[in-house]
């Protein structure tokens, strides 16, 4: 046909060739157009193998990990266990004596299953010794701060309007997407005594929440006095970032004096893996005792 010239029909007809699925061994793959050469479609397919190797190297020394903790946790005389069992919850503050259970983690606030939310309790003798809650927050596209804003019209009703006046404007840029959120860690009066079996338990939660559900981050709150004695890097949190949240009028439990720390998937692979190649960073120092403030937050 009139202005068809032999290569612009040998070039349609690579790109028809080209544009079909290319077999790569574990799937199908759609080449986007004819300067995509199947070298470079395989090219990308090892790159995909390799991270999922790592991927999985990194769930082999979480449980690597999670073992040395369960260990050492047990042989202080604690067994654990998960719990999801949301009707209970309340009893299990209770038990505990923990003086509240805030509006983030409370069943009654949130709609909790299976798939989204569990407490790590170390028991001692059948009752709690220690507990923390997590929930998943998969926010996808949903800026953090719209989240936290409009998550705490639930958790925190006032009259004064926005529960949440501001937050710092650098955080959505460095925190979102598939998040967990971690937090009323305490500790029973009659079991505080080693610093390093309470870090031994805050990691296996990390640990836990790694192997469960993988996030991009996990992230809590924390008083600035504690942040201030160490106590963020101790519990496993590598970024601390101060006035995260301006109140409008600040409820009970909360403050705008309160840090946002936050550990990242990156981070916390990294530590899994030094971890798991060395368990005597992970030893219990049986001579640190854990302040009774340090812990009710």
């Amino acid at each position: 046909m009139e202005g068809i010239t032999t290569q612009s029909v040998d070039s349609k007809r690579t790109q028809r060739r080209v544009n079909h699925p290319v077999a790569v061994g574990f799937g199908w793959i759609e080449a986007p157009n004819p300067a995509t050469s199947v070298r470079s479609v395989l090219k990308g397919c090892l790159r995909q193998k390799k991270n999922n190797k790592l991927e999985k190297m990194s769930t082999l020394n979480s449980l690597r990990t999670a073992r040395v903790c369960i260990n050492a946790l047990e042989s202080h005389g604690l067994e654990l266990g998960e719990l999801s069992d949301f009707d209970v919850v309340e009893q299990l503050i209770e038990d505990i004596s923990k003086p509240y259970l805030t509006p983030i983690l409370a069943p009654n606030r949130n709609d909790f299953t299976q798939e989204n939310a569990f407490w790590l309790v170390a028991w001692d003798d059948c009752e709690p010794a220690m507990i923390i809650g997590a929930k998943l927050e998969d926010l996808k596209d949903e800026p953090i701060d719209k989240f936290w804003i409009r998550t705490a019209r639930r958790h925190y009703p006032t009259p004064a309007g926005e529960t949440i006046k501001s937050v710092a404007p650098h955080i959505p840029n460095e925190l979102g997407g598939r998040l967990v959120y971690i937090g009323d860690l305490f500790v029973r009066p009659k079991n505080r005594g080693t610093l390093g079996v309470l870090e031994k338990f805050m990691l296996l939660a990390h640990l836990t929440v790694a192997i469960r559900w993988n996030p991009d981050f996990t992230y809590a709150f924390m008083r600035d006095r504690d942040v201030r004695l160490g106590f963020a890097n101790r519990y496993g949190f590598t970024k601390h970032v101060p006035f995260a949240r301006v109140w409008s009028d600040p409820p009970h439990g909360r403050s705008n004096s309160e840090w946002l720390v936050s550990l990242s998937r990156s981070d916390r692979e990294h530590l899994t893996l030094n971890f798991a190649r060395s368990t005597d960073m992970l030893r219990v120092v049986e001579n640190e005792s854990v302040p009774a403030r340090v812990v009710n937050g």
